[in-house]
């Protein structure tokens, strides 16, 4: 990561670090020297057109000096932190423990996620926001059941990415699972609840400060001064994003450096196979039972969405899936059978060279 991280003066699109030095002088829009940037306009001010949080997260970063780093030394840290987090995951799971290192791994160099540290956009950084924050929602909840803490570290990760709220019902499963008793469970699920308060708060007084309305929506100010219609949902986009999230692949070419990889994204099932265990998965942990129906209400949300992403590498919206995917994915490695093994083998390496050599290839 150190090694791919660009430096600052590299890195053009870096709204949300501009925004967090600007915060520090209690002001949350942007220059207005600045035109490049996606925004939208309020009482003659340009705000970034993203959730708030996403510059949130960087203050006190910004506060610390980071503006000298800037924002893709932040995005790789965050990249970092969730592949240790995701090993404490693991080892917290007996039947998951044995695979640990290898999701560890497998997250920063056998995903997509590898080429987003090798960009840092603003684009993303707040899907390693929201990978981090749920990483470590599902740690405080499985390994630490500390669901007052995983409720706020899950409010913040779903203030940056509004399609983990459909992960939700995940920590109210594990709630249960774990405690095998509805009062007990239901507790747990009062103090996760109690838990998204300050995180929700937070935005809800930004919103007021800036805006004066604390439910004011940066994506529906910026759809409408853009004149973007306003049914962003609808079944009519269910098969079209079907196909691309399951078919869309890398082109093959006799010029070097023959695998290409079209800016209109690819599979994840070709930029890392060893999510196709996800269809097989190992049912004995309550974490895979209960990651299985937020993946599916995830999955669900980005196949009625009216967009698939674009100038991306791999399939970015389905990096928000990462921390509930793994899990329930490498789940089906997990059997005594020496294949699984093999299989794990096999999907990991072509995983390792896809994303590898096209982060290096593929990504100016």
């Amino acid at each position: 990561l150190a090694e791919i991280t660009p430096p600052a003066h590299l890195n053009p699109y870096d709204g949300p670090m501009r925004v967090a030095a600007r915060l520090l002088e209690c002001h949350g829009d942007i220059p207005k020297s600045i035109s490049w940037m996606e925004y939208f306009t309020h009482e003659g001010k340009r705000y970034l057109a993203y959730p708030p949080m996403a510059s949130l997260l960087l203050v006190p970063y910004a506060a610390l000096g980071g503006d000298a780093l800037g924002q893709a030394v932040f995005n790789s840290g965050l990249i970092l932190g969730t592949s240790f987090l995701l090993f404490r995951v693991f080892a917290a799971v007996p039947t998951l423990r044995p695979l640990g290192l290898v999701a560890a791994v497998l997250y920063v160099v056998g995903t997509p996620v590898l080429s987003s540290a090798r960009v840092g956009s603003v684009w993303l950084l707040m899907h390693s926001e929201g990978n981090f924050f749920l990483t470590l929602a599902l740690w405080l909840a499985v390994a630490r059941r500390s669901f007052g803490w995983a409720g706020c570290a899950f409010m913040v990760a779903a203030q940056v990415r509004y399609a983990i709220l459909m992960a939700g019902p995940v920590f109210a499963i594990l709630a249960l699972l774990q405690t095998g008793s509805w009062r007990l469970g239901g507790r747990s699920i009062l103090r996760f609840a109690i838990g998204c308060l300050p995180s929700g708060l937070l935005v809800l007084g930004y919103n007021f400060a800036f805006f004066g309305d604390p439910f004011f929506s940066s994506y529906l100010a910026t759809w409408a001064q853009w004149g973007q219609p306003p049914m962003r949902f609808s079944t009519d986009y269910v098969w079209r994003n079907l196909v691309f999230y399951t078919t869309a692949m890398p082109v093959w070419t006799e010029a070097w450096p023959h695998l290409v990889f079209p800016s209109g994204g690819q599979t994840i099932f070709v930029m890392s196979p060893f999510f196709l265990g996800a269809l097989v998965p190992r049912w004995q942990s309550a974490l895979v039972r209960a990651a299985v129906p937020g993946v599916l209400l995830m999955f669900a949300f980005y196949l009625s969405y009216s967009f698939q992403g674009s100038t991306q590498f791999g399939s970015r919206y389905m990096q928000d899936l990462y921390p509930l995917l793994f899990p329930v994915a490498l789940s089906a490695f997990g059997r005594p059978a020496s294949l699984w093994r093999w299989l794990l083998g096999a999907g990991a390496a072509v995983g390792v060279f896809v994303n590898v050599f096209g982060t290096l290839t593929a990504i100016p």
